[in-house]
């Protein structure tokens, strides 16, 4: 991907029963894998939409899912040698 793309995931599965959790994620650059704590992502679940803005000095990966009072909003701002969580309850 180069700058001013972006890439979009949506999920077409409308149940919420069983839960789908989130085990991993993992953020590759021209090669190198970020770090991307386990702490970060391990009480998501339900995830809705998946979006990465790439730009020419860093990209945003932005995860939205959950549901009603349990929804959330993570983005994860990463460049080639780090990532930095934002993380939202909304």
């Amino acid at each position: 991907m180069k700058a001013g793309d972006r890439l979009s995931l949506r999920r077409t599965v409308r149940s919420r029963y069983p839960c789908s959790v989130v085990d991993r994620i993992e953020i590759v650059v021209n090669g190198h894998a970020l770090f991307v704590p386990r702490s970060l992502f391990c009480v998501l679940a339900d995830l809705n939409t998946a979006e990465i803005d790439v730009n020419k000095r860093s990209s945003v990966l932005r995860l939205d899912g959950g549901d009603a009072a349990e929804s959330f909003i993570l983005k994860i701002e990463f460049d080639a040698k780090h990532a930095r969580p934002s993380f939202r309850m909304s």
